[in-house]
């Protein structure tokens, strides 16, 4: 199965946005932003989760909380930057994610399995 399909069967649904060569913004950021704003609005969702590093998130994140709904933010595993910190202040929850690596004979060997952090999450939370 493809990853279009596989992701339509967990719900997911994906949007092809043509790209404007000379816009400098990502048009699929907008509608992703949108899509955001209008779930938190019409009350169907109390959490929305965004997983991108991407800084134009940050007023979506702050819209979110003052429409009281909840953010939860996916960030590769990294060290903090000025940048992180950012996205971090104006996220509910920040939660990692990294490749796991295993040690073979002679090395380490990166897996295509994805580890997530939940920690920082509180202990009612649920992921699906």
């Amino acid at each position: 199965a493809s990853f279009a399909s596989a992701a339509e069967l967990e719900g997911i649904e994906q949007i092809s946005v043509p790209q404007n060569g000379a816009s400098m913004k990502e048009s699929g950021d907008l509608m992703l932003a949108l899509d955001a704003a209008e779930t938190c609005l019409s009350g169907s969702c109390k959490t929305i989760a965004i997983a991108s590093e991407d800084l134009d998130f940050l007023i979506l994140l702050r819209k979110l909380r003052s429409w009281g709904c909840r953010s939860i933010l996916l960030l590769p595993q990294r060290p903090m930057s000025r940048a992180r910190r950012l996205q971090a202040a104006e996220a509910d929850h920040v939660l990692c994610y990294g490749e796991e690596k295993i040690q073979t004979e002679s090395m380490w060997i990166e897996v295509p399995r994805i580890r997530l952090d939940t920690r920082a999450l509180e202990t009612s939370a649920e992921i699906q």
